[in-house]
This record gives C-alpha cells, structure tokens and sequence, in this order.
C-alpha cells in the first residue's frame, strides 16, 4: 500500500514537473489569439496611416534628410555580432538611463560583441528636444529619426530602424529590436543565437529557409542586383521595378541564413471595434486573421533577414499595428518567424531569479526594477538547467492562471 502511493507520488511529481518544462507550448496556444489595447480615436488612427504612406515613399529619400541624428558611425570600425535598437520615447530618458547603467552595459559576451542603442523621432516640446539632444551628445547612444515621436508612429520608427541597420549596420550578425521596457539578456540570447548559427552550419536547422525564394544554393551564388555595393545600391533600390509582392534574394548582399526569432502570434484576430488602438478597419486589412507575427516587444533578426524586411516594406500596405507590420513584410520576403518561448511577449511575468535568468526578454519592467532585477541576477549564484526551467515554467503557469481569473 505504502509502495502504491509513492508510486503516485512519483508520477504527480513527474507529471507537474513535465507540465513546467512544456509549458511554452501551452503558453504559445494560449497567446496566439487577438491583439489587445486601450482607445485611441479614430483622427489618430487616419493620421497614422497617412504618415505611414508618406514614410513608405519617403524610404526613396535622401539618407541625410531622412535621420537628424544618424549616429552613422556606431558600427565602425568593426561591426558588433549583436546590435540591439531599444525603441523608445523622447520622455523616457530614465528607462533608457536604467539600460545603459544595467544590460546595455555589456559590449562583450562569449567574446562576441554588442552593441546597445536607443531608437527616437522628434520630440513634441522644445524642452523635450533639447534634453535629447543633451543626451544624445553625452551618451553618443542615440539614432533620431525625422519623423514625429508618437504611438501612432510605431510602424515609422520599425521602418527607420530597418533601414538604418541596412545602410550603417550591415555587417551586424543578428539585429534584436527591444522596447525600452523590456529586460533583454545578453548571456542568454548570445548562446542561443551561436547553437542557432552552429547548427545551421551542420544542416541541422530549419532557420535559414525562406518560404518562395529559391534554394541555398542560389543564395550563395551568382552577380545580380544583391551585390551592388555602397551609394550604387542605395540608387538601385529607389530605380529598381518590382513585379508582385514577391522579390529575386539571389546575390551576396542577401546571403546567409534568414532568421525571425521571438514570441510568435499566431492566428490573431484583428480587432474591429472602433474604440480600442488596435482597431483594424476591413479596408485596411480585409482578412479575418493576421499572418504569423513576433511580438513587437522584443524579437531578432538576422542580418539577410532584416534587408529582405527592409526591402519589402516598400510593398506593404501600411498598417497601424507595428509588430502585425512587420510580419505582414516578412510573409511578402517569403521569411517565417521563429517561436521562442524565452520571449516574453506581451504579459508581465513575475520576477524571480532563476526564472528571470532563463530568459531572453522579459517586458514590462520599470527603469527601478531594471536596477533591482540586474543585480539580483548577478549577484547570487547560477541556477542549473532544470532549476532554471523548472521556475521559468513556474512563472509562466502563474501568468496563465491569472489570465484566467480575469
């Protein structure tokens, strides 16, 4: 009898445990439906688009007019392996403050460089734009674009991001873009890009596949339009016709593996009710679900992928919702997210040390907590494998449940 209830026991405990460790999987079922938001009124969302339109047929322009601070020289002379952009707001010089003095601190991980900076438009006030100009001279950290600084121009600043990278930054392995609200960890994402990459190199991985676009082989090879290099490239693009939504990737300038890493939404909703600001109109997007999308808090980006992005947000009908965006660019590139269950995505997940040591981006975390949760994890010891996961399964499970509740 006693035998037959440590049985049990034993199977609980196994089946509790195996719950925690697969709870990715439960969690990224769970995500995958609808886009949340509060309101944002209807002139707002008209305007969004409209500058959006007008950013897309300003992508032609000239580089100088389109950044008033470009900061041109922050990859050289040598590119990092991992540039980080943290979009953020002209007001949030604390949360940017918290990551220079905490993750963004890194430069050197593994032996493998990085590099943090922060992504900005125009500020509305005076006050605001001297203030960033201050710090942008102090820290030497800031790319301004010249574009309004708002909610409703999201999508503007993922456009200015992708083509600055593409023109400053391209010999940058992988580009992750990060809200200033998130915790982004460097000693884990670094080993998982670098697995990534090893095996790719072994044939082992499906990461640097495209969907329609031609075999390895022709990536690796070839002259064509893709090695056209410095300013004649910059003036193939704008003269360059394109037929269709699709695009030739053939030449070195496209070459590598593509990868669109992050918290994968899959089957979205868009929401048709006027009041909340993700509101999609059917004229905007006439279909009842939207493409496989990252999370726009945070997600990576290999290099190819990023000019393959760039290139098709020519083509893109514009749409409000940046990360949906994004996605929406990739499908054209033909490129296909990668899920990784050490995004956190949209949710808040509670902090803990071992938890938080396992992942790779965590969201909603205050510029105080930024201090708070860096020192704890780097002050105590290192937790195992299991532990690790075991408490990233843990936190996850508490999220889900009070999902629920609400």
């Amino acid at each position: 009898m006693r035998l037959r209830r440590w049985v049990w026991i034993v199977l609980l405990l196994t089946a509790v445990l195996s719950c925690l460790l697969s709870v990715d999987h439960i969690e990224g079922w769970w995500m995958s439906w609808g886009v949340w938001g509060g309101a944002l009124s209807a002139e707002a969302r008209t305007r969004a688009l409209a500058a959006l339109r007008r950013e897309q047929e300003a992508l032609s322009t000239r580089l100088e007019d389109f950044y008033l601070l470009p900061n041109e020289r922050s990859c050289a002379p040598t590119a990092p392996f991992l540039l980080s952009l943290v979009t953020s707001a002209p007001p949030n010089a604390e949360a940017r403050h918290a990551i220079r003095q905490t993750w963004g601190s890194l430069t050197s991980v593994g032996g493998r460089a990085v590099r943090t900076l922060f992504l900005l438009g125009i500020p509305d006030t005076p006050a605001q734009r001297q203030a960033l100009a201050s710090e942008a001279e102090r820290h030497g950290d800031i790319v301004q674009g010249n574009f309004r600084d708002s909610y409703a121009n999201l999508t503007l600043k993922t456009l200015s991001l992708l083509r600055w990278t593409a023109r400053y930054c391209p010999r940058a392995a992988f580009i992750t873009k990060v809200d200033d609200d998130v915790m982004l960890n460097y000693e884990v994402l670094l080993p998982y890009l670098e697995r990534l990459r090893s095996n790719e190199e072994k044939g082992e991985g499906e990461w640097g596949e495209t969907v329609g676009n031609g075999s390895r082989e022709e990536k690796k090879g070839g002259k064509s339009e893709g090695n056209v290099k410095g300013e004649e490239r910059w003036e193939w693009e704008r003269n360059r016709g394109w037929s269709g939504q699709w695009a030739d990737w053939r030449g070195s300038w496209f070459s590598g593996p593509d990868l669109y890493l992050g918290r994968v939404h899959r089957g979205a909703v868009p929401i048709r009710d006027p009041r909340s600001k993700s509101f999609v109109s059917h004229r905007v997007y006439p279909q009842d679900r939207f493409p496989q999308y990252c999370s726009g808090t945070a997600y990576v980006l290999s290099s190819s992928a990023a000019r393959k992005l760039y290139l098709t947000s020519y083509l893109t009908p514009p749409c409000p919702l940046e990360d949906v965006f994004v996605g929406l660019s990739a499908r054209g590139a033909g490129l296909r997210p990668s899920h990784c269950g050490l995004f956190s995505g949209g949710p808040r997940i509670p902090f803990g040390r071992c938890c938080y040591g396992s992942l790779i981006a965590a969201h909603h975390v205050t510029a105080e907590q930024q201090h708070q949760y860096w020192g704890e994890l780097r002050g105590g010891p290192p937790c195992s494998w299991i532990t690790g996961r075991a408490a990233l399964g843990f936190c996850k499970l508490r999220v889900l449940l009070r999902d629920t509740e609400t």
